[in-house]
């Protein structure tokens, strides 16, 4: 639960931030797909999957990244996928093209910054768990020495 929370959380921050009329221009979200001819766009950039399946990032008329997967066919779609991974299948559903960002399952998005930089936001790594327990918080516990310890002077201070 507060994986989802962090993710959701992240996903305002990052949306908050884009203006408005762009705002679903640019976003890709989990489980959403690239199809055929479609594309993202933000200012001058544009990431579009290619009819001959590439994926290509373009500024204006300008090829600035590829997946490099044209020649497989047509029907090829890039997804973002619920593992936090950005795949780009054929049409019959075998990946050639993966951004090997899997990781938990969660809520990603992948958005293109107005800068032309493609990321992908979201999901928690790890997290303790404890949120929403309920009740006080517990005293906070105090490093004890070992009971094997001796007494001594004082420890040296660190210089920083």
């Amino acid at each position: 639960m507060a994986a989802k929370i962090c993710s959701l959380i992240l996903l305002a921050l990052v949306l908050g931030s884009l203006s408005p009329p762009s705002a679903a221009d640019n976003v890709l979200y989990t489980g959403g797909s690239l199809l055929d001819g479609q594309s993202l766009t933000q200012v001058f950039y544009t990431l579009i999957m290619q009819s001959d399946c590439n994926l290509v990032l373009y500024y204006g008329s300008r090829p600035v990244w590829a997946s490099q997967t044209y020649g497989w066919g047509r029907g090829c779609r890039a997804t973002m996928q619920g593992d936090g991974n950005f795949v780009v299948y054929t049409a019959f559903g075998r990946p050639v093209w993966a951004s090997h960002t899997q990781a938990t399952v969660g809520n990603y998005v992948l958005v293109l910054l107005p800068y032309g930089d493609v990321v992908i936001y979201g999901g928690s790594v790890w997290a303790t768990g404890t949120h929403g327990g309920g009740g006080a918080a517990p005293p906070p516990v105090e490093a004890q020495p070992p009971s094997n310890a001796t007494a001594s002077a004082p420890a040296p201070t660190p210089h920083c």
